[in-house]
């Protein structure tokens, strides 16, 4: 019945599932229901077998899919390769959910009314003109390279690794770094964003759980101090899986985050 409930499915001994709107882990989930019907006669051996059976009844698979081409917000999802809206669903795979209502009126018009360009781009530009002058004013105020900024906004939305590559803001003090930083993080939702060093991701063992499906690792000030091994660094800009220790728990085999400013 729980097994069903959340879609569950199994990768070794971790339960993923649908709950709350989105794809992800979902043990503790499933260990505080069974909290709640057994509430006067629980116990962690009664628990376990319980998880034991949501495990064996669970649908096995090898390894985490891939997301679909998919943004979710809170009312719609949006499909990058169809252009188009559709109702939020569990017949889309997902990890994350911007915390933001998607204006579709404005979405339909802004597809419609605007054509691509010969990269298949739309005029980014000419779109934030007509209709947020000011903040485009921001945008340029802050560096001759504004584009670049709102494309690693748009970037940190796509579900899939396109760009090995990542970020870093540079320059004297208030010049817009930390503002931008701030605004990235509000746009994604603090529940899709992670703040680790990367001197931490590289040399302590539970660091990399946070990283775990999240669309942005975001660190304002990086510290002084030598990063003293790379090969963590260069997984996290590439699309390779890495092992995550987790506390009391089995590890999980998972891609980090793809976005690090």
């Amino acid at each position: 019945m729980i097994a069903r409930k959340y879609l569950a499915y199994r990768i070794g001994n971790n339960l993923f599932g649908y709950h709350n709107g989105k794809w992800g882990i979902i043990e503790d989930t499933i260990e505080n229901e069974i909290k709640k019907w057994i509430q006067f006669s629980y116990s962690i051996e009664k628990k376990n077998r319980v998880m034991d059976f949501v495990r064996k009844h669970a649908y096995e698979i090898d390894r985490m899919p891939n997301p679909d081409l998919v943004i979710v917000f809170q009312n719609a999802i949006y499909h990058w390769e169809y252009d188009r809206v559709y109702s939020i669903s569990p017949y889309f795979y997902y990890r994350n959910t911007i915390p933001h209502d998607l204006d579709v009126e404005f979405f339909n018009k802004y597809i419609h009314e605007n054509e691509k360009d010969v990269t298949g781009l739309y005029d980014i530009e000419k779109i934030m003109n007509d209709e947020m002058p000011s903040i485009l004013g921001i945008f340029k105020s802050w560096s001759n390279q504004w584009k670049t900024l709102i494309e690693i906004i748009g970037y940190t939305l796509y579900p899939r690794y396109i760009l090995h590559k990542a970020f870093m803001l540079h320059g004297s003090g208030s010049n817009g770094k930390t503002t931008y930083l701030r605004l990235l993080n509000d746009i994604l939702g603090e529940n899709n964003v992670s703040s680790i060093s990367l001197q931490e991701i590289s040399e302590r063992p539970f660091s990399r759980v946070p990283l775990h499906n999240k669309l942005a690792n975001i660190f304002s000030d990086i510290p002084a101090q030598p990063l003293k091994y790379t090969g963590y660094f260069k997984v996290l800009t590439g699309e390779d899986s890495i092992s995550a220790d987790r506390k009391n728990r089995d590890y999980i085999i998972c891609k980090l985050c793809k976005t690090n400013l």
